[in-house]
């Protein structure tokens, strides 16, 4: 959505000059959402096109997609089986 090399010419444009460090955070596949996680390469160059402009950035490591415990998928799982739970009349 926001991570191709266009977007990254906009957001060095619009940080140049500000001390700042952009964090990249690569999207976690959620059940319902459709958002879709880029490419290593696409992510490797949207760094590149920010630190050419003289923005630091790093790429943030991926922990527990492999599990559905990463970031969103945690809670979607959560908030789906508060859901059932619901649903079936059932309380804590």
């Amino acid at each position: 959505m926001n991570d191709s090399k266009e977007n990254a010419r906009e957001l060095s444009d619009l940080l140049k000059g500000f001390p700042c460090h952009v964090n990249i955070i690569p999207i976690n596949m959620v059940q319902e959402r459709k958002f879709t996680k880029p490419s290593r390469e696409n992510i490797l160059k949207f760094k590149e096109i920010l630190e050419s402009n003289g923005i630091n950035a790093t790429i943030r490591k991926e922990k527990g997609a492999d599990i559905d415990g990463a970031c969103g998928q945690l809670r979607y799982k959560i908030m789906h089986k508060k859901r059932e739970i619901k649903s079936n009349g059932e309380h804590n």
